[in-house]
Parts: structure tokens; C-alpha cells; sequence
């Protein structure tokens, strides 16, 4: 699941210096927006191509299903690029009056009108947009704030704000330079809101790409061929990292196959282009996948690496999108992920009220528990969950004395008729550590070191894998679940795990395996929700804030509210 090999390491390495040493440049790709319900470059022609042929033949009512057919005869016969052009110069002729207008409207509904739910920003752009905060290691007046992104939305500028309160300069093609000392979102494609009219040109189709050539590219091509003075110094040289962009996009082709030429050219002019390094997501096949297609994918793993060499890029991939922002925190923080441990530990000595030496206090867990079988009852209400299915919460945090060593903060279970608060000694009996990177152990601290939710059976490989002999015994009579859910959550100014939020069933097949991704997603803020509020964790409106939203009425009917940060909580 992990991409463990020595030359990956090396990898991130090399763009952790670069970070450190202020040379390293971020591209941003629509596969980072994907997961906020927003499209890719291919379906969003798609989108845009149905919206001008419900518009174009309005007077029948279409079936989406049939609208789809109709985009994909198109697009197989003109291609993908071909879209933008033709419903541009179409819908422009029509309405000329209006100039643009009308598509840049069009436009804008196919970005924005299918999204899926109000997702937001997602752990992504949080831990892009951590790479921009004020802990980035070297001071302001040494380094150029910048991300640079291919999208047209403004999902980096909100995370951005959500975890500092910064509000980021949003540059686009034209536009005048800002001031360094502000961090920034380069909008090298254009930028389209949500509300209010582009900035920049807009660049979608290969035709606006080579029309703007003399203008766009300066920052593009910069950053892929631009030449540096190595005589100097060779830490000159910077390091470009590709996320969420798909080196295939024909909007960026263009400039890697000029790179390409160059690199294959003889000198030192090719040496002195920036590195690239690019993260991808490896989808593997479905499991019900013929062997054929299985094949194909085995082939495809075999010469991805190989085949973006030669292009000049070295590739680093996964198998799953969740862990993704776990290999960009390794950049932004380091590989040691005690430290990131550590991190946790101060901000909870900070910001929660009940992560004291008085914890394991009767006075202390009682009230915990009762908050606890109050938030049970609402997730019971909220998902459905059918009577006989029996579920508890327990939640984990880095100890307050060595940091490396998770250990249980509160548990609570609506199968026990009267739940004990649990003592100091019980909780360390059920504490497991987190100093391995490569080899995190049992399903709560793979959780927290991976920052991925994970989920797990009573027999899963991961539940006891780091757990001490001398507890097992103990442990595996009290155990009542067949299924686990582990949720990390995080803190917003390092933007790391600060601890972990399990939800467990007695059941094998536990009601949130039926749940929609939106459930899902609203579950999984949910147990941060009452992690945060167990341990009273305070967030203030204008400083950093934990990463927890409510499910809709979920806290509302839990007394004793600690102050909150409105803006998480939707």
C-alpha cells in the first residue's frame, strides 16, 4: 500500500531539502480537487459538451444518461481538445452581444453545479496549503511563497484561510505581481470563481494554450526548462513537484516535450533544467477485473517509472489517494514521525482542557462518558444503525510524557449496562507506539501515522499488530467488536494527527460499510467532532483550529459546548 522502496525514499528526501532550503516549486492539478467533487480536465469537457447540447436543443427534454451518449460520440470522433473550441465559437456566434459571457457561464456551471454534496477543501489542499504557513522553516524575507495550480478554482486559498487565517494573493495569467511577503495561489490556466467574472484567460483547450504561448508559459516554462546559473552554486537548481496532475494532460504536454528535446540534447544546458518529481495514484484494477485488464495493469506498474524518466520526471505512486498528503508531510515535516507526535502532544497540552495528568480522574471520565453514550445515540439515529448492532467509541492520544507511545484517552460501549471510566494503568495496557514509519503496526497507529482513515476487522492483520504480549491476553477477553473504524484527527497549525477517533461494531458487516462517500465523509467528521469535544479541545476564531466538523444536529443536542470555531463547524 505504501511506496517503500530505497529510491522513493531517496525521493523524498531530496524534495524534503528542497523544501527546507526554499527551492522547492508546487504544481497543483485538477486530481487534488477531484476528491472535493469537482472534475477532471477530461470530465469537465464532458460536462461542458452536455450542457451546450441541452442548451442547443432545449426545447427537448434529455436524459442525462442520453446527454452522456451524445458527448461520447463526439468526443471519439474530435477529441477531447476540440470541445472548448467548437462550444466557444458556437456559442459566441449566437450570442455576440454577450461576447463570452454566455460560455464563461456555461463554464463555470460545469465546474461547479455537479459537485457532489458541499464538500470543500479536503486533506489535500489543507496539506498543500500547510506547505505555505507560517512554519515553513525558513523565514519570510528568504522565500517566495507560491503554489502554482492548473485549476481554476480557489479550494487552495480557502484551506489556506481555514488554517491560518491567511488570505492568500490569487494570481492569474496578466496579473501584476503582488508583494512576496503574502503566500500565493498562481492560477497559471486562469481563474474561475464561483461568483463574478474570470481573471486571466482562461485556458482549457490546446488552441487557448498555444494562442496565449507568447504570454502564459513565462511562469510555465520557468518552472520546466527554466536555466540556472549552476556556477554559483548547485543548490540554484530547484526542484519541481507535480500533485494531482496527470503528465498526459495536453495542456502540459506541450512543455514536456520540449523538455524533452532538451534533455536529450548534449550539454549543460539540459543539466541545468529544474528535477521533476511527480505524485500519482496508482488505481488498481477492480477486484471483479478480467485477467486481461488485470494484465494491462500489472504491465502499466511495471513501466510507469521507466517510461517518465525519459520524459524527465521521477515518479512516486500509491495505491490509494488517502496517502497522498501522508508523502507530502514527510516532505513538509520530515520522515520521523515521532516528531509529528510530538507536534500533537504540544498542541493538546495547549489547547485541551482535559489532556492533563488529571484525566483518568473519576471527576474527569464520568462526564466523558456521558457525553460519549449521548454522541452513540445520535450517530444510532443519524445512520440508521439497526438495534441489534451494538457500537462504541474509544479515542487515542500521544502520551503526555513520551510522545512516540499512543495510549487510550476515553472508551465507552452501549453493550456494557454500566461502563467504568477507565484509570491510568488501563489506558497504558491499551497504548501501542509510533515510531516506525515504514512499519506503523496496529490499525490506531497506522491511522495516525498515515493521517488516512482505516478500517479493520476483529482478525484484521492490523488490530494487535504492535500490541505487547503481556496484554493480549487481557485485551482479547474484553473485546467485543468485529469491526473497526479509525479516524485521525488532526491539528490545524502543523497539520498533523494529533490523535485518533475509533468507532467499533459487533457486527462484521457494521452499518458504515452501506454508507455513501458523503456519508461517510460526514461520519468521519463526526467522530473528530466528539474527539475534540471529549477532550474539550478549544479552537478561537483568527488562531489555529482542530480539523472537525458536526454532522447537522449531531452536537447540538450535547450540553456544556466548549467555545468552537463557526467556520468548521458546517
Amino acid at each position: 500500500m505504501l511506496p517503500s522502496s530505497s529510491s522513493t525514499h531517496s525521493a523524498i528526501m531530496t524534495l524534503r531539502e528542497a523544501y527546507t532550503g526554499g527551492t522547492l516549486k508546487t504544481l497543483v492539478g485538477p486530481g487534488v480537487s477531484c476528491a472535493s467533487g469537482l472534475p477532471s480536465w477530461e470530465e469537465l469537457n464532458a460536462r461542458l459538451l452536455r450542457a451546450f447540447l441541452q442548451r442547443e436543443y432545449k426545447r427537448i427534454k434529455f436524459q442525462l444518461e442520453d446527454l452522456k451518449k451524445a458527448a461520447r460520440v463526439f468526443i471519439g470522433s474530435f477529441g477531447y481538445e476540440a470541445v472548448a473550441d467548437l462550444i466557444r465559437e458556437s456559442v459566441t456566434k449566437a450570442t455576440p452581444d454577450k461576447d463570452q459571457g454566455t460560455y464563461n457561464d456555461m463554464l463555470r456551471e460545469s465546474l461547479y453545479d455537479e459537485r457532489d454534496g458541499t464538500k470543500a477543501e479536503n486533506d489535500l489542499h489543507l496539506e498543500l496549503a500547510a506547505s505555505l504557513g507560517d512554519i515553513h522553516p525558513k523565514p519570510l524575507h528568504e522565500r517566495k511563497r507560491i503554489l502554482y495550480t492548473f485549476n481554476f478554482d480557489n479550494l487552495l486559498e480557502q484551506a489556506l484561510w481555514r488554517l491560518f487565517r491567511l488570505k492568500a494573493q490569487t494570481r492569474y495569467p496578466d496579473d501584476e505581481q503582488g508583494t512576496q511577503d503574502s503566500p500565493a495561489v498562481h492560477h497559471l490556466l486562469g481563474y474561475l470563481p464561483t461568483n463574478g467574472a474570470p481573471r486571466g484567460s482562461i485556458i482549457l483547450s490546446e488552441t487557448d494554450y498555444h494562442a496565449k504561448q507568447a504570454g502564459l508559459p513565462n511562469e510555465l516554462k520557468q518552472l520546466f526548462l527554466g536555466k540556472y546559473n549552476l556556477t554559483v552554486s548547485p543548490d540554484n537548481k530547484p526542484v519541481v513537484l507535480l500533485v494531482g496532475l496527470n503528465p498526459t494532460d495536453p495542456r502540459l504536454r506541450g512543455v514536456l516535450q520540449e523538455r524533452r528535446r532538451e534533455l536529450c540534447s548534449a550539454g549543460r544546458e539540459a543539466a541545468s533544467q529544474p528535477r521533476i518529481y511527480a505524485l500519482l495514484h496508482r488505481r488498481p484494477p477492480p477486484t471483479e477485473a478480467e485477467l486481461i485488464e488485470r494484465m494491462a495493469h500489472d504491465f502499466v506498474q511495471e513501466h510507469e517509472e521507466p517510461f517518465w524518466k525519459a520524459w524527465g520526471i521521477n515518479v512516486l505512486s500509491v495505491e490509494s489517494g488517502e496517502l497522498l498528503p501522508f508523502l507530502l508531510r514527510q516532505i513538509r515535516l520530515g520522515p520521523r514521525c515521532t516528531d509529528w507526535a510530538q507536534a500533537g502532544r504540544n498542541f493538546l497540552s495547549a489547547q485541551a482542557d482535559r489532556y492533563t495528568e488529571h484525566l483518568y480522574n473519576g471527576s474527569v471520565q464520568r462526564p466523558i462518558l456521558e457525553r460519549l453514550k449521548k454522541a452513540c445515540a445520535v450517530l444510532r439515529q443519524r445512520f440508521g444503525v439497526a438495534v441489534d448492532e451494538q457500537l462504541g467509541l474509544a479515542g487515542f492520544v500521544p502520551d503526555n510524557k513520551e510522545a512516540s507511545l499512543l495510549r487510550l484517552a476515553f472508551r465507552f460501549s452501549n453493550g456494557r449496562v454500566n461502563p467504568e471510566p477507565i484509570t491510568h494503568a488501563y489506558a497504558m495496557k491499551r497504548s501501542m507506539r509510533v515510531t516506525d514509519i515504514d512499519k506503523p503496526g496496529d490499525a490506531v497507529s497506522r491511522a495516525f501515522i498515515w493521517g488516512a482513515t482505516l478500517e479493520s476487522s476483529y482478525q484484521g492483520s492490523y488490530v494487535d499488530k504492535s500490541c505487547a504480549a503481556q496484554w493480549m491476553d487481557e485485551w482479547a477477553r474484553e473485546r467485543i467488536f468485529a469491526s473497526l473504524l479509525c479516524v485521525p484527527v488532526y491539528d490545524s497549525k502543523q497539520w498533523v494527527p494529533v490523535g485518533v477517533c475509533c468507532l467499533y461494531s459487533n457486527q462484521r458487516i457494521p452499518f458504515w460499510s452501506e454508507l455513501t462517500a458523503l456519508e461517510m465523509d460526514e461520519l468521519k467528521n463526526a467522530l473528530q467532532s466528539i474527539f475534540a469535544r471529549a477532550l474539550r479541545i478549544r479552537g478561537r476564531k483568527g488562531s489555529p483550529c482542530m480539523h472537525a466538523r458536526h454532522p447537522e444536529g449531531a452536537e447540538a443536542s450535547m450540553p456544556d459546548e466548549p467555545p468552537w470555531d463557526p467556520l468548521l463547524v458546517n
